[in-house]
């Protein structure tokens, strides 16, 4: 038995072929057209590689814009969900309206300075707003008890 276990390690293991990443296209363009080598771009094969995602349109943001755009979609996700709150989609679709319009307005400033006083200004309007939409909840809310 220690022989066999002998013989089985001092055999060499073959090692299993390297799996290929690409699959053979089946466009009907490439049927009959002759196979090249693999190594050529054009050997009729699709590649299950995920595309390469890293070549973004812009730079990537800085620290202190990255937290200030966390805190301006918080604001913002914060006012949508509260105005959904408001039964009538009529009376609804006012703030919501105007929500986003002035989001939209303002979505290409890239000064730090001018998106914090944008995010202070905008949190104290809707602190101004949320008490007018929470007494329109609470009426509807109080309608459908009774």
């Amino acid at each position: 038995m220690r022989s066999t276990l002998i013989r089985r390690l001092a055999t060499p293991v073959s090692t299993p072929p390297a799996t290929n990443l690409t699959r053979p296209n089946t466009s009907a363009t490439n049927k009959s057209a002759p196979a090249s080598s693999p190594s050529s771009p054009q050997s009729g094969t699709k590649s299950l590689r995920a595309p390469n995602r890293s070549k973004s349109k812009s730079p990537p943001l800085s620290l202190e814009h990255f937290l200030l755009r966390s805190r301006v979609l918080n604001l913002y996700r914060t006012i949508i969900r509260a105005i959904y709150q408001i039964p009538d989609p009529d009376a609804r679709k006012e703030p919501i309206d105007h929500a986003k319009g002035e989001f939209m307005r303002n979505k290409d400033v890239t000064d730090t300075a001018q998106i914090r006083y944008l995010a202070s200004t905008g949190k104290a309007e809707w602190d101004g707003m949320r008490r007018y939409v929470e007494e329109l909840g609470a009426r509807a809310k109080q309608m459908r008890e009774k």
